[in-house]
């Protein structure tokens, strides 16, 4: 299958103008028709957008059920999560609902003003009370004759920590942190101006939308500056700061993200809407194509892509459609033999080598996926003769995981038309199956003749755990 993931103003647009208006007409008709070929997973980024516009009105859970329904009708509850406690990212199935709930639960606790989030059960409200008064009777220390002299140039922050200047405790400084955060967040003026300030003092405020390699460029400007870092150092520092261990790649492709947002790459105006598009794009590289029409994440996630060597394509609907959405249609009814023999035939061989025995290899990159499914194509010629084909898909991105359905639905397009195999199986069985690869002792399919032997096993290759089909020809093709 295609893994395709959509942005949120794409799934926001789609279900507007499914029906109404061009691209997304014709993406939501090839999205719907190909789901036996495309998996559309959805992510803890894309119910973070729909709780950020839940303000609790009968219309908006209304608004909000048919999104749900939508997202439910074109991912079938697959998902994409990121585990925040042991830093992996990792397939699921998941109930969308429910899902939702959870992400709800958890930012109405975010919401909570200072006296909710020491608010405890009743038999602990004694030491609730204790605390608080302990934290309003407890001086921070801050010299705001000194923090005034820094913030001086800094606008809008001249007037952070209002409460905290008027009584000087530290149950006032946690309100006032608050209070900053939520700004951050969600006022403008707080991160942009933050933003535009530090560009200036650094000296590197400049229009980056026409360097064909902007974080080379951000570098190297950043290294004539006072702060005298490469762009990698600069990200590195700021990890560094936020995590005390290992970074896990969610943590370095987010803050490289928002990094470039800082430092003046097309510049989103709300910090919130920037993480969540972060997230979006990180989850985007677990997939084949990446989808959005926001010019600002559009440039972001191409630029980070190329600068990681991410092979995710990042395209707008309109790209998808046009140009892109041929690599799933095309040879969708074309058998596999004449799909390879016209690779052979017509596609470049992207590489030559010799294998240990000294076979010659070809590698082909095929220009539509065979199957649905295979990207790559091996022929190694044996010296005596003998011509070996594998079809394979390398995945150059941060995925390396499969989804069951992805394996049950390639399974089953090659069944189609070989038949049942030498094993007796035929299409899919997902409990037997799904159990076998996770022991590894899954059979796969194997079909025999006189003259060929065809093969679709989980095979260790250079490329990782790939899904691949053998073919071994006893006869030139």
């Amino acid at each position: 299958m295609i893994r395709v993931y959509l942005d949120w103003n794409i799934f926001s647009y789609l279900k507007q103008f499914k029906e109404t208006k061009e691209p997304y007409i014709s993406l939501n008709r090839n999205l719907l028709q190909n789901t036996g070929r495309i998996l559309i997973p959805y992510s803890s980024a894309h119910l973070t957008d729909l709780v950020n516009g839940d303000n609790s009105t009968e219309k908006a859970k209304q608004e909000i059920s048919t999104d749900l329904q939508y997202l439910e009708q074109l991912t079938s509850q697959h998902c994409i999560q990121y585990d925040y406690k042991n830093k992996k990212t990792y397939p699921e199935v998941y109930n969308i609902q429910d899902y939702y709930e959870q992400i709800k639960d958890s930012r109405e606790y975010e919401k909570r003003s200072v006296d909710e989030l020491f608010s405890f059960s009743n038999e602990l409200a004694d030491l609730n009370t204790s605390l608080v008064d302990i934290f309003k009777n407890l001086p921070t220390g801050v010299d705001f004759f000194k923090l005034n002299e820094m913030l001086k140039e800094w606008g809008v922050f001249q007037i952070i920590f209002d409460q905290t200047r008027k009584q000087d405790n530290y149950y006032n400084l946690l309100s006032d942190t608050r209070d900053l955060l939520y700004q951050y967040n969600n006022d403008p003026k707080v991160y942009t101006g933050l933003r535009n300030r530090s560009l200036k003092v650094l000296g590197i405020n400049h229009d980056y939308t026409k360097d064909e390699n902007p974080i080379e460029t951000i570098s190297n400007k950043l290294l004539r500056s006072p702060f005298k870092k490469s762009f990698n150092e600069f990200v590195e520092q700021i990890l560094g700061v936020i995590s005390k261990n290992e970074p896990s790649g969610f943590d370095i492709f987010t803050v490289n993200y928002l990094m470039l947002d800082y430092l003046g790459y097309y510049r989103d105006k709300k910090f919130r809407n920037l993480t969540q598009d972060s997230f979006h794009a990180y989850y985007g590289a677990h997939c084949d194509f990446f989808i959005t029409d926001d010019e600002n994440t559009y440039k972001k996630a191409k630029a980070l892509y190329k600068y990681f060597n991410i092979e995710t394509e990042v395209c707008k609907s309109t790209e998808f459609n046009s140009s892109f959405f041929g690599k799933v249609l095309l040879n969708s009814s074309v058998k596999l033999v004449d799909s390879i023999t016209e690779t052979i035939g017509s596609s470049f061989v992207a590489m030559n080598y010799h294998d240990d025995n000294f076979n010659p290899v070809d590698i082909y990159k095929l220009k539509h996926f065979i199957a649905s499914y295979f990207n790559r194509l091996q022929v190694t010629h044996d010296i005596g003769g003998t011509k070996y084909l594998y079809l394979y898909k390398r995945t150059k991105n941060y995925s390396s995981f499969y989804f069951w359905k992805e394996i049950e639905t390639i399974v089953n397009e090659i069944v189609k038309e070989f038949g049942v195999d030498n094993n007796s199986r035929s299409v899919y069985i997902r409990e037997t199956e799904n159990a076998e690869i996770s022991n590894n002792q899954w059979k796969g399919r194997v079909w025999k003749g006189d003259k060929t032997e065809i093969e679709l096993q989980m095979k260790e290759s250079p490329f990782n755990l790939t899904l691949s089909f053998a073919i071994n020809l006893y006869r030139n093709i």
